[in-house]
């Protein structure tokens, strides 16, 4: 958001948060592990910074960066397109 972090989704089942500000020595601020048996595929930041959308194998999840939680799960079910996520610009 403000162009010192990094927002990075893995097949190890996390998403980690990066701090960028500088490249040659960029470092691990934060993480947090999706459930068992999902894959995070991608994610994405809010508009505003404060929120991850991270897109798992069948859930569309929210982080809230702040304080390290999941905040909203939406299900996809069985067979919905998965993979990708994205923010309106409104939020």
């Amino acid at each position: 958001p403000d162009g010192t972090k990094l927002a990075s989704a893995s097949d190890d089942k996390t998403v980690r948060v990066w701090d960028v500000s500088d490249i040659s020595e960029a470092r691990e601020v934060a993480k947090l592990e999706a459930p068992p048996h999902s894959t995070v595929y991608m994610c994405a930041w809010s508009p505003d910074g404060t929120k991850l959308a991270a897109a798992c194998s069948t859930t569309v999840r929210v982080w809230e960066v702040t304080n390290s939680t999941w905040s909203e799960v939406a299900e996809l079910g069985i067979g919905a397109h998965k993979g990708t996520c994205a923010w309106s610009p409104d939020g």
